[in-house]
């Protein structure tokens, strides 16, 4: 670049540095035009001693006389990137407010549909041989898994999630006709949907949270309504997970249960079967949706603290496989020890916890001579647990017997491949 310092006029040399100046603090407003700086922009650099002696009273004379006040330039800079921020959260918000329209919406429209299915009212021979308890947790319906982002080891959508919960149903009837069981309680323990916490969540998704819950709905009324063929009794408890969440941010706690869509989702399961009931059509399927994030249940004289884990879950994921097998007994211990403090021990007491959440069957033995027994997924291995915390993701379900006199005569896993 030529450097001609005698050959440029005062005005010109100003005209030149106002609109270097203008350049520079655009991109960095929070930064001094230095004689460096200039120096680097300009095709005069030493032009500016023949008028104003020094480079310091050159940049006065333009910012006093000509009338530019860099503080001030820089103030109104940065109201004006303030402005562009704050229209673009006000167009994000706008989109997400329309967004839930249309699932209201949605909403709305599936409200209408009818279903009415005839469940089996026929007495199956009752053996007396125990109860069997079925977990299904960790669906994560919504999610999708693309095989060439896993290197192949998987793939999910939601045509795949019915598939794999044909699977788990069907070694759960054929075992339960095997031990001659006619008693079943099913635990839908939490994150049966992706929901749309997360970005990666909404941007790689099949279906957001309403179209979800509609999809499953119709999937497990029909997939009851079969097993009203061969039990008598079926008791079902819809607990929420961590994932179902309605707001978006970081998790809550008060209306934690309620504000979740898998809330809703339960309590649409249960309207549908209470109406069967009412109209004298259903005497097998009962559905309990909870408001707390945890149950105890007594089966056979046998408890078991029911949730979905998030509250066991402790600091991060943790322990080896990501399983934090540490954080988990303890979380159990001081949740006991807390209710019998409070002299609630009559009610909550239990004997064993069943839980999701870490995505792979476990059993881990707890102070008072149970177990925790933690649960599988449906969904598998993904792109966050591979590449983040390296958890072991595993294909399955965990159904036990309990017998009669509250033993748990069998531990099955119920694997999907």
């Amino acid at each position: 670049m030529s450097r001609k310092p005698n050959k440029v006029t005062k005005k010109e040399l100003i005209i030149e540095f106002k609109k270097i100046y203008f350049e520079f603090i655009k991109k960095y407003p929070n930064e001094t035009l230095t004689r460096d700086i200039y120096s680097k922009r300009t095709v005069h650099a030493e032009a500016f001693k023949k008028y104003f002696t020094n480079y310091s009273n050159f940049r006065k004379y333009v910012y006093e006389i000509e009338g530019i006040d860099n503080h001030q330039e820089r103030k109104i800079h940065i109201l004006s990137e303030e402005n562009k921020e704050l229209k673009k959260k006000t167009k994000t918000k706008i989109k997400q407010e329309v967004f839930e329209e249309e699932i209201l919406d949605l909403y709305k429209d599936n409200l209408n549909k009818k279903i009415n299915l005839p469940v089996s009212k026929i007495k199956i021979p009752d053996e007396k041989n125990g109860t069997a308890i079925l977990m299904i947790s960790d669906v994560h319906l919504g999610e999708v898994i693309k095989k060439e982002d896993v290197n192949g080891i998987n793939e999910y959508n939601k045509i795949i999630a019915l598939k794999r919960l044909n699977i788990i149903f069907a070694k759960f009837e054929m075992l339960c006709k095997k031990h001659k069981i006619s008693k079943c309680h099913i635990f839908f323990n939490g994150d049966l949907l992706d929901g749309g916490i997360q970005h990666e969540s909404i941007r790689n998704s099949d279906l957001n949270e309403v179209e979800s819950i509609f999809y499953l709905e119709e999937y497990l009324i029909i997939k009851l309504t079969e097993l009203s063929k061969i039990f008598n009794k079926i008791d079902i408890d819809v607990i929420v997970g961590n994932h179902g969440r309605i707001l978006q941010g970081r998790p809550y706690f008060k209306e934690k249960i309620t504000m979740n869509y898998e809330y809703i989702l339960g309590m649409q399961l249960k309207m549908y079967f209470d109406v069967l009931t009412r109209q004298n059509k259903n005497n097998k399927i009962f559905i309990n949706v909870p408001k707390s994030s945890f149950i105890v249940r007594n089966i056979n004289g046998n408890k078991f603290l029911v949730t979905h884990g998030d509250i066991f879950s402790g600091g991060g994921t943790g322990g080896f496989g990501g399983l934090p097998f540490y954080s988990i007994l303890m979380s159990a211990a001081k949740f006991y020890g807390v209710i019998t403090q409070i002299g609630a021990l009559e009610d909550v007491s239990f004997n064993h916890i069943l839980m999701g959440h870490y995505h792979t069957i476990f059993k881990l033995p707890i102070f008072n001579g149970g177990y925790v027994y933690g649960n599988g997924c449906i969904n598998g291995t993904n792109e966050f647990g591979l590449a983040k915390v390296r958890s072991v993701a595993k294909k399955e379900q965990l159904m036990l017997i309990i017998t009669d006199k509250g033993l748990i005569s069998n531990e099955l896993c119920l694997k999907i491949d």
